[in-house]
């Protein structure tokens, strides 16, 4: 186990990106079923160089705002939670709060998948993009990243809103609607996101790629 990678937050995606990884990582959890060690979350910042954060939206602010005082200066913090934070902020306005260097990990990720060693595609951007060459070769051959080129704002943009939309999609499925009723209803979640996107200042290539699709 290699303390030099800290995963926060040991839920179902949490143990996911664990178990993608080529070499076990820290997994933090403040439920001790969830977590394999038993030191402090401040130390445990204080030795990682690459910090996961695997936790809700909701609970961002309140996370970096622990972590922030034992954060190494050339700690790289990578996101994989989509939505809302409690203020109602995205979860990249929390992460640009912070001088490190942090990254958006976006894209259909599916625990479930990664567990069963399926192939996964993500798509990553970063506040400084040199970082993806380490990064990317942190993980099993069956996990691939893809490198986003722009701002990691786009990301966390289209992928709360694709979260949304993704919801709507479920509930046709549910009350059997068709496929007529879903491609109808997808081509114009498609163009409403685009307008969100525009209102948000984000990058549409974000929206009509693999984060927002």
């Amino acid at each position: 186990m290699t303390k030099e990678i800290l995963i926060i937050g040991g839920g179902r995606i949490g143990q996911a990106l664990s178990s993608a990884l080529k070499n076990k990582p820290v997994v933090f959890d403040k439920d001790p079923e969830k977590t394999n060690t038993k030191k402090a979350l401040s130390e445990l910042t204080q030795e990682a160089k690459i910090i996961f954060l695997a936790v809700p939206g909701i609970a961002y602010e309140e996370l970096i705002k622990e972590i922030k005082p034992y954060l190494q200066k050339e700690s790289l913090i990578i996101a994989v939670s989509k939505g809302i934070t409690k203020n109602y902020h995205f979860v990249w306005q929390e992460l640009n709060k912070l001088p490190q260097n942090y990254g958006i990990l976006a894209g259909p990720i599916m625990a479930e998948d990664i567990i069963k060693n399926k192939p996964t595609v993500g798509i990553i951007g970063f506040k400084n993009n040199k970082a993806f060459s380490q990064i990317k070769t942190l993980f099993k051959q069956n996990f691939r990243l893809i490198n986003y080129p722009h701002s990691p704002k786009d990301l966390s943009v289209a992928g709360t809103l694709k979260n949304v939309y993704a919801l709507f999609l479920g509930i046709i499925d549910g009350l059997n609607l068709g496929e007529n009723a879903k491609a109808y209803f997808l081509l114009k979640s498609l163009r409403e996101m685009r307008i969100l996107a525009k209102h948000f200042k984000a990058n549409l290539l974000a929206i009509n790629g693999l984060d927002g699709i």
